[in-house]
């Protein structure tokens, strides 16, 4: 049974009830990356143990991995798994069990901490699927977080010291999101509080960039006072910027806590957050729809989009958004096919994810 990517509307889990009571032969079920989330999990252990012989791969839709403990005790003939999710703290995992016979695994929304869940039976694995696990690594730290590096990065103009973990591997068919908060003002960005990022710096590296071909479209997010000043001396085609605030404005954070007595998000990055949780993974939405949501009476500023170098029709063109919406589905904010921060004295450069065109 093959559902993956499916846009079928779920009405309630009896149809995997229905299949658990009457199905005895099943070899391979998939519902991967669909919205069928309503199933009963004693279903999945029914078929478990109904087609417990014949049973040989399961694709499951997000939940978490400690409600299938009796699922996978059952699926002794398993060789591959996919789906479900890490939600739960590290710790609760350290008792999961997989079948025995498990070769292949698609794994989601995992963090490092998760990551010794699966060594037991590495050794075995002849297929790890890792594109939507969004492990987050942290490449840069501290003052290793200045403009030169930051610049290198872009640019890919290392030392030959440098390892392929601190660089950025991409190339002329590659979609970059370049994310970057902090401080700044007119026509700068401040790095550890002293250094600056100057406009002309930015567009200077960019410019490398698209003469080198290291990227087909680059989205650049600002969040930072006055960031649409950051944006002045752009001219690369194929580049589309969005910025926090205007020329004169300040960007806002959202909300304190009230336990350490500081701010814990912006405002840009929490009304982002917030018209992509409203978001099916599948609904048909532009770049567009992304910029009419933000609110200036919700912002407190008013947010700059420059599309003049973007060369496509952004009412028409959803893929940008969808690598977008993997970024932070599920609450997993920034971390995407290849995606620069700057915050808080981190940068980080996840894996190069390739065939995304």
């Amino acid at each position: 049974m093959y559902l993956q990517e499916s846009l079928i509307v779920e009405k309630d889990g009896e149809w995997l009830h229905e299949l658990a009571l009457r199905n005895t032969a099943m070899k391979s079920l998939n519902f991967y990356m669909t919205n069928l989330v309503k199933f009963d999990f004693k279903d999945l252990e029914l078929i478990a143990k109904n087609c417990s012989e014949s049973l040989l791969s399961v694709k499951i839709s997000e939940c978490d991995l400690t409600n299938l403990s009796d699922f996978f005790n059952h699926a002794v003939k398993l060789q591959e798994f996919g789906g479900g999710a890490f939600s739960d703290q590290p710790e609760n995992y350290a008792g999961l069990k997989f079948p025995p016979l498990l070769t292949s695994m698609a794994l989601n929304y995992m963090s490092q901490p998760e990551i010794p869940v699966i060594i037991p039976f590495a050794s075995r694995l002849t297929k790890l699927d890792l594109l939507y696990a969004l492990l987050t690594i942290v490449d840069y730290r501290g003052y290793e977080v200045a403009v030169q590096n930051f610049l290198r990065v872009l640019t890919g103009r290392h030392e030959n010291a440098i390892p392929r973990s601190k660089r950025l591997l991409s190339g002329e068919g590659s979609h970059i999101l370049l994310y970057m908060t902090g401080h700044g003002g007119d026509e700068f960005l401040k790095f550890q509080d002293s250094d600056e990022l100057e406009s002309h710096d930015l567009a200077d590296a960019i410019k490398q960039m698209k003469e080198q071909r290291r990227f087909k479209e680059l989205l650049i997010m600002v969040d930072i006072c006055q960031a649409a000043t950051l944006f002045s001396h752009l001219h690369s085609p194929g580049v589309l910027a969005i910025g926090s605030s205007m020329k004169g404005e300040n960007s806002y954070s959202h909300h304190l806590d009230s336990d350490v007595g500081v701010s814990v998000v912006d405002r840009f990055k929490f009304y982002t957050l917030a018209f992509f949780e409203r978001l099916n993974m599948y609904d048909n939405a532009s770049l567009i729809t992304l910029f009419g949501s933000f609110n200036p009476n919700l912002l407190l500023s008013t947010a700059y989009y420059r599309t003049d170098l973007y060369q496509q029709e952004l009412e028409k063109h959803v893929s940008g958004l969808l690598f977008l919406k993997l970024i932070v589905w599920n609450y997993r904010l920034w971390c995407s096919h290849l995606s620069l921060w700057i915050s808080q004295g981190i940068l980080k450069i996840p894996t190069l994810i390739s065939g995304f065109t």
